[in-house]
């Protein structure tokens, strides 16, 4: 696999299990511009022809099932997501094994301000058997926004 990947050949990884401890809990839920923080996420991975969303759940999982606006998003939960962001990684690349996908975003449920262009710019990052991960930075880092 090198070069442009479709959008609709690639998965995306929604990390949503979190307790918002920092920001004092129930962040994904929180309302921006009158939709929840987790909504602008899914609207924009939708809006980008994304293929298959699984979104990983954990803390408040069913204020969030019940307050989302979903589409086709498939849901598992993560039942210890206290252990860290691993568990969710693993319960989301899980949930992809048998979907039809080449790639697959891992995407921050708690980033409402996803930027199109950089899911495109990753999309057309190259990638090879050599070098099967593409990172974004971020101020010349390589992490986002905190």
């Amino acid at each position: 696999m090198a070069g442009l990947l479709a959008a609709e050949r690639v998965g995306a990884i929604v990390l949503a299990a979190g307790a918002g401890s920092r920001f004092g809990g129930g962040k994904l839920l929180a309302p921006l511009e009158g939709r929840p923080v987790l909504q602008h996420v899914l609207d924009a991975l939708g809006g980008l022809g994304v293929g298959t969303i699984v979104v990983v759940l954990g803390h408040d999982a069913r204020a969030i099932e019940a307050t989302i606006s979903w589409r086709d998003e498939q849901r598992v939960v993560n039942g210890a997501p206290q252990q860290g962001l691993s568990g969710s990684v693993r319960l989301g690349f899980a949930a992809l094994v048998f979907a039809p996908v080449d790639a697959a975003l891992v995407v921050l449920g708690d980033q409402p301000r996803l930027e199109p262009a950089v899911i495109h710019a990753l999309l057309a990052a190259p990638i090879s058997d050599e070098r099967p991960v593409a990172v974004p930075r971020y101020a010349d880092e390589g992490s986002g926004p905190n």
